[in-house]
């Protein structure tokens, strides 16, 4: 994230602090406008990261744990509709479908999801 777009999203947190309907976010986020705005921002621009992404894929721990879960849980993924919000760089996504989901969407908010459309399909 450059600076003028961690500007633009803490602007539009801001401008729909009011409109905020989970009363559970209120609560964990708290502090002034301009504090949450900055978690916000700043939560995006971490997961925006290339790096920070890179840190996460490399992590064999965590990378087997999802792997596992999934492929050991193929009869709740197939011919199922999955959402992944938050896919980062899509790596669940792909073993979503690899498990035999007939429909993956894969959302991201960030310019992560720039790299993900470039992710080989397995």
């Amino acid at each position: 994230f450059d600076q003028n777009r961690r500007k633009h999203a803490k602007r539009k947190f801001i401008s729909n602090l009011p409109k905020m309907e989970d009363e559970k976010l209120r609560v964990v986020m708290q502090g002034g406008e301009e504090e949450k705005a900055s978690d916000f921002a700043n939560y995006f621009c971490s997961y925006a990261s290339l790096y920070h992404q890179k840190q996460m894929l490399t992590d064999h721990r965590r990378m087997k744990a999802y792997y596992d879960s999934i492929m050991s849980n193929k009869s709740k993924f197939k011919g199922k509709v999955v959402l992944d919000v938050g896919t980062g760089s899509g790596i669940l996504s792909l073993w979503c479908a690899k498990a035999g989901a007939k429909k993956v969407y894969a959302v991201e908010y960030t310019d992560m999801a720039k790299l993900a459309k470039k992710t080989p399909n397995c």
